[in-house]
């Protein structure tokens, strides 16, 4: 969709479904501001041909994820999870075990003084 106010719900909630908002700006700060202008940060997308522009946007961006030139590409092994309000930790890889599990600690004595 396109020519939607800022303050429209498709642009401030996190949609699961096949929804996309187009947004013009002029400036990589304006794209800056309207991206992070949500309570959610589940993923983003960058279309670059700067790999400079690249490294400096995902820095900037508060998402969990940000895919550059591509969109649902992972791998298993790396962090999952969003910021904001969207998700509540991580997942993937060694992070799965933490989020998936609650450590116990047990303490035995062996003879009773």
């Amino acid at each position: 969709m396109t020519g939607l106010q800022q303050s429209s719900i498709l642009n401030r909630e996190e949609i699961f479904g096949p929804v996309a908002t187009v947004a013009q700006f002029e400036t990589m700060d304006e794209a800056l501001t309207l991206a992070n202008d949500t309570a959610y940060g589940l993923s983003s997308v960058v279309i670059t041909e700067s790999l400079a522009r690249a490294h400096s946007m995902a820095a900037q961006l508060r998402a969990g994820t940000v895919w550059v030139n591509c969109y649902q590409v992972r791998d298993l092994r790396a962090p999952f999870g969003g910021g904001g309000l969207s998700g509540i930790g991580r997942e993937g890889g060694t992070f799965s075990r933490e989020f998936y599990t609650e450590p116990q600690a047990v303490f035995l004595a062996t003879a009773l003084r």
